[in-house]
């Protein structure tokens, strides 16, 4: 799907300058100006042209990458601005000369934006509008208008940016964004129109300067499967494409386009009947074989896309056919790599086929956690002295608040950037290994490396005591609450010679840091290895040896706990699998169960079926793949958690070394089950 460009001016078209173009290397570019001032729209127009050409020519580059795509606007912006500002000293005006407009580019799901004058953005996505900015120079110490520095991020597949020569802030409110959202998802024909009548309706047609309006922003145009010889030949097809030229260029343009929208439309039916020919006479060349459980394979790069179509099409909730579908895929790929076949267009297959593999699989990718138009958002940065006083972060929870538990300190009760919480030093000679909310919901229960249990408040760090005869085990494995009194440790049976799995604490009265009696819960079956913990009425834990969910229910007679494995349905279990350490997210009354791996840095998002918030339904049901976030390996997550408040709309948060982040995870699952 080709990155589609619309725009109108509502002041004369001879003060606009419209550019956009999608390269064969995949990057696209988007500039529009308007010069509000008629006398000096050619000069300026000019200028801008003159000075981002070299731009424009290296991003047609093939061999492009990111980094050098944000050192080249860099430079280019500065270049245009300084450009500026000699223009605007030579003119010798009082006045301020107001240019408005924005240069957009992007390329394999990055974006850059840069605004001039007052202008402003919108990034809609699904009918939501995710990231605004506006760019008022309310502080007008030039005598003209400069870009400001780009700002950068991720784009999705089908994400649209609305681009606005004026502030939307002075005459939208923030929820009719989401209506101009809605509207751009809906794809109404008449889709301009209703958004000029929006504007018009709230101010003077004069004051509004240009709407532009950019669609599939992260779908490029990708000739790379086309074999090398045929490229040769595309390289003499125009670079143009462009919507507004300025100068005679425009003129020639506009007085001969249907001649020469003919001759480019001949020369591309002789490109395509060349190409034909061409890989006609290509067929009998030697392709390599690959060995599979097919028996002997030939690849050809037809083939495989051939097998990419197919792959798309199949269910990716009933079997795990999608998940092997993609291996095989992905391993004739590597094949082709590793024997120096083709390498342009597998690597362009690659990006392909995972593409496709993460919207199968509703898969979604996290490569920086402070990407303006990602899923999460900072909300609480760690401060020089916070990240001091943790240590290493080890454990996250959330109470009307944050409570963070580390190897040296915590956190108790943080709001946000500007409402800190109180950082608390242990000041023991220990580390801690982990940590839960208190009873009370107000401080931390953590233990360290020496089995030692401790209560963290924001006055005090105060070790356990402990009632007669009671003791605490060796080799805790993790610690939580249910109920009023009720503390629970999760324990290695084989290090406290008994088969004693979890044991439950009863608190001492009015004494948050005091145990009274203590009853050992015996588990005998298979599995093991359970280092996690989490009780919903029901205790679950993840099994290291096994690698499976394990549901334990308490036999009221005997204390022995009842073992059953939750089955896990959908998603890919063939090409991805759990690791030794994921932890377990749910709460009575969540329908959903989330697993956080630490160990592959990922979150799992699974719904109950049947509902195990419906009575009898506790220890029955299976789950249901719903969706996953995959964090890069450069986005390491520490620790994660939903809270119990936000069960019917979950919010996920998740901290790192440099602070608590936030993503609105029931959007992203009511995304996610609407589509299936």
């Amino acid at each position: 799907m080709k990155t589609n460009t619309l725009w109108k001016s509502f002041i004369d078209s001879e003060q606009t300058l419209a550019l956009s173009h999608t390269y064969k290397n995949g990057v696209y570019y988007h500039l529009i100006l308007t010069i509000n001032d008629a006398t000096l729209s050619e000069h300026l127009k000019d200028i801008c042209i003159q000075e981002i050409h070299p731009l424009l020519e290296s991003l047609s580059d093939e061999h492009i990458n990111i980094n050098t795509i944000e050192g080249l606007v860099e430079h280019s912006l500065q270049q245009v601005n300084h450009a500026f500002s000699l223009f605007a000293e030579g003119a010798d005006r009082d006045d301020y000369i107001d240019i408005n407009g924005a240069l957009v580019i992007s390329y394999q799901g990055n974006i850059l934006v840069s605004l001039i004058g007052g202008s402003s953005l919108l990034i809609c996505r699904n009918g939501k509008s995710i990231y605004n900015m506006t760019n008022t120079e309310s502080n007008k110490k030039r005598t003209i208008s400069h870009f400001t520095d780009y700002i950068s991020g991720n784009i999705h597949n089908g994400d649209t940016i609305l681009i606005l020569g004026f502030d939307h802030s002075l005459i939208l409110h923030n929820d009719e964004l989401h209506k101009i959202a809605q509207l751009i998802y809906d794809n109404e024909p008449d889709m301009l129109q209703d958004l000029e009548s929006m504007m018009t309706a709230r101010t003077e047609e004069k004051n509004l300067g240009f709407m532009s309006l950019v669609r599939n922003i992260s779908q490029t145009i990708d000739f790379s499967g086309i074999n090398n010889s045929t490229k040769k030949v595309m390289n003499y097809l125009p670079k143009g494409a462009i919507n507004k030229i300025s100068g005679k260029t425009r003129d020639i343009w506009s007085q001969n386009s249907y001649t020469i929208t003919l001759g480019i439309l001949a020369l591309f039916v002789i490109i395509s009947i060349y190409s034909i020919i061409n890989g006609a006479l290509n067929k009998g060349a030697n392709n390599p074989t690959i060995t599979t459980e097919n028996g002997v394979e030939v690849v050809t790069i037809d083939d495989i896309k051939k097998e990419i179509n197919a792959f798309q099409e199949l269910d990716a909730t009933t079997s795990n056919e999608k998940g092997a579908k993609y291996k095989a895929i992905n391993d004739k790929l590597e094949f082709l790599k590793s024997q120096g076949k083709w390498l342009d267009d597998v690597a362009a297959l690659q990006k392909i086929l995972q593409e496709k593999y993460y919207e199968g699989f509703n898969i979604i990718a996290i490569n920086n956690l402070n990407d303006i138009t990602g899923e999460f958002k900072s909300i609480y940065p760690f401060s020089e002295n916070e990240t001091k006083t943790l240590g290493s972060p080890l454990s996250l929870m959330y109470e009307k608040g944050f409570y963070i538990g580390g190897t040296k300190g915590a956190i108790i009760k943080g709001i946000n950037q500007d409402v800190k919480g109180t950082p608390v030093s242990y000041s023991i000679t220990n580390e801690m290994k982990k940590c839960n909310l208190d009873l009370s919901k107000t401080g931390l229960y953590c233990f360290d490396d020496k089995n030692e249990l401790y209560r963290i408040t924001a006055g005090s760090v105060t070790p356990f005591s402990l009632g007669l005869d009671i003791s605490l085990p060796t080799d805790i494995q993790d610690i939580g609450t249910f109920g009023r009194n009720n503390i629970y440790l999760m324990i290695n049976p084989q290090s406290n010679g008994g088969s004693d799995l979890i044991r439950r604490y009863t608190i001492q009265a009015g004494n948050f840091a005091s145990l009274g009696t203590a009853i050992g819960y015996k588990y005998n079956g298979s599995g093991g290895a359970f280092t996690t913990m989490t009780i919903d009425g029901n205790f679950m834990s993840w099994s290291a040896s096994d690698k499976k969910l394990y549901q334990f229910q308490r036999d009221p007679n005997t204390n022995n706990l009842n073992k059953r494995i939750i089955e896990l349905k959908g998603g890919d279990t063939t090409f991805v699998t759990y690791s030794d350490n994921v932890k377990i997210i749910t709460s009575a009354s969540s329908r959903y169960v989330y697993l956080f791996d630490k160990g592959s840095n990922t979150f799992t998002v699974y719904n109950s079926t049947p509902l195990k918030t419906t009575q009898g339904n506790e220890t029955v049901y299976n789950l249901q793949y719903v969706m996953r976030y995959t964090f890069d390996k450069s986005v390491p997550i520490i620790d994660a958690t939903v809270p119990d408040s936000s069960a019917s709309q979950p919010i996920l948060y998740v901290v790192t070394a440099n602070g608590v982040f936030e993503s609105n995870l029931g959007e992203a699952i009511k995304l996610y089950e609407n589509k299936q």
